[in-house]
């Protein structure tokens, strides 16, 4: 009698009451016939379905790699989440209420980012109510990291792209002038001898800084220690992504003077957009390799000094 007592409370803690898997379930059901549109088919009110999104905008077409690698994340937690009780939080209800209507909210008003971002809330918030703090706490990262995966709403990012391309355009000019290349630049558009460059959105680097400020919070994830050496592997990402398409498009205007627009925008120039970005990921990860030395975790330094 003494060992079975002694054992219960363990075993009352570390289950989940059947009664949460009921409520689960119907949560789960109701959950993917409101949200399963959003992220495959697209039906009324949905004009591109988030999969779609991906596959059709080049500006997020690493979105396919966002869920694995937050199941990955899961998956690294798991011996922990094993050995968590599962205690369920009341508070979980609520966010669930918030998720329904940010939902509604989204669709009524037509901000298609509101019910895709609601999707990622009602899922914090079904980790909470059944789960609790202890492993809301544990899955919040990966679940926070869904976030990378939803298209910006277009009104924000034309108000991003149209600066990235002003200032290409002006470190492109700044550039050539050096290498003693005729130009001149009006706005977004460089005029060459032969020809005229003009700096496009899709030119403007605003791919390349998606790509390789989501690659920057994975890098982070891995190999920061602390929050502060997190923060800046993210933050100085987003510069090294716009300096290097500057000089991408400085490059292009030194190909299409030379050598004319045919080879300046042919394969060469896919080609150039390729190795543009492994040089930003090469510079971004030998940055953050750099803070990581540079900025020690206090909670590994020797308390006496490094002395004997």
């Amino acid at each position: 009698m003494t060992q079975n007592s002694s054992a219960g409370p363990e075993a009352a803690a570390g289950a989940v009451r059947p009664g949460a898997w009921l409520w689960a379930g119907l949560a789960l059901l109701l959950a993917g016939w409101t949200f399963f549109p959003i992220l495959i088919h697209g039906g009324p009110g949905h004009p591109m379905a988030l999969v779609q999104h991906w596959l059709y905008d080049d500006n997020y077409s690493y979105g396919f790699l966002i869920p694995p690698l937050a199941l990955y994340f899961v998956w690294e937690r798991w011996e922990e989440l094993r050995g968590l009780p599962a205690e369920g939080s009341a508070w979980g209800l609520a966010v669930l209420a918030l998720a329904f209507l940010v939902f509604a909210a989204g669709t009524l008003g037509g901000v298609l980012v509101l019910p895709r971002a609601s999707a990622i809330v009602l899922l914090l918030g079904a980790i909470l109510w059944i789960g609790g703090w202890r492993w809301t706490r544990e899955l919040l990262f990966p679940v926070l990291f869904l976030f990378l995966m939803l298209p910006i709403p277009n009104v924000i990012l034309n108000q991003i792209a149209f600066p990235l391309q002003l200032f290409a355009a002006e470190v492109a000019e700044e550039t050539l002038f050096l290498l003693e290349v005729p130009v001149r630049r009006m706005g977004n558009v460089m005029y060459l001898p032969h020809t005229q460059l003009e700096v496009a959105q899709a030119c403007s680097g605003l791919r390349s800084l998606l790509a390789l400020t989501t690659t920057g919070v994975v890098f982070a994830y891995f190999f920061g220690r602390t929050w502060l050496q997190r923060g800046l592997i993210v933050a100085v990402s987003i510069p090294i992504a716009i300096l290097v398409n500057a000089a991408r498009v400085a490059i292009t205007g030194l190909l299409a003077h030379r050598y004319g627009m045919e080879v300046a925008s042919g394969f060469f120039h896919t080609l150039e957009g390729f190795g543009m970005f492994a040089l930003a990921f090469a510079l971004m990860a030998v940055t953050g390799f750099a803070i990581v030395r540079l900025l020690p975790d206090p909670r590994t330094a020797d308390p006496s000094g490094g002395g004997p």
